[in-house]
């Protein structure tokens, strides 16, 4: 019943994305409380997303920086039109919460600022939080971005003196991946996929500037 009643609407508002094929299965209802405040039981509905054509941004995603975050907003925006129904944990339609027939019905209480999404062959999940951003296809991650917070972030210090790690060594391996990057265009692929300080470099430095790699 609820599958039938509330997933269309949704669905069609979901696929409104760059992954336009998103569907929505409810897994199962589950009864939470009574609302005293509306007079009727509250339900569960849990959801599990899927999409065919997100296997199509696979190997980009894993072979690369920039097909990894795209893939990255493709899925945050899908999560975002997830999100325009809800307040907190709670769903709304229209300003008002789903009711039928004396009931009400919430979304999961899920993370907002978490999207799980399944493929035919692989499963994404993204995170997006104040301070990171990060992507893992199949467990494993792909795409990470740290924000600096305001107690750590000053704009008027380039981000090639950037000392966030504790090691000099990482100190140092981050700021040759980032003036690579900025100066030259280019990377060494092997460190990138081997020093972690080196790969978040040379990550600021192409988002700085903009460029593909």
């Amino acid at each position: 019943m609820y599958q039938k009643e509330y997933v269309p609407e949704i669905q069609e508002y979901i696929q409104t994305t760059d992954l336009p094929d998103v569907t929505i299965k409810v897994d199962h209802c589950s009864y939470t409380e009574y609302n005293k405040a509306y007079g009727v039981p509250v339900y569960q509905l849990d959801f599990t997303y899927s999409s065919h054509t997100v296997d199509d941004y696979y190997e980009s995603a894993i072979d690369s920086k920039r097909g990894a975050k795209d893939l990255f907003y493709k899925i945050l925006e899908v999560n975002g039109n997830k999100n325009y129904y809800e307040n907190e944990s709670k769903i709304f339609w229209d300003g008002e919460p789903f009711e039928s027939e004396g009931r009400m019905v919430l979304f999961q209480e899920d993370d907002r600022f978490i999207m799980k999404l399944s493929g035919d062959k692989h499963n994404y999940e993204i995170e997006n939080q104040q301070y990171y951003d990060k992507l893992t296809i199949d467990g494993e991650l792909v795409y990470e971005l740290n924000k600096p917070g305001p107690s750590t972030y000053t704009p008027s210090k380039p981000k090639k003196e950037y000392n966030s790690y504790e090691s000099s060594e990482s100190s140092s391996g981050y700021n040759d991946g980032y003036n690579s990057a900025v100066d030259d265009g280019d990377y060494d692929h092997d460190r990138y996929h081997t020093d972690p300080s080196y790969r978040q470099g040379v990550d600021d430095g192409f988002d700085e500037t903009d460029e593909d790699y």
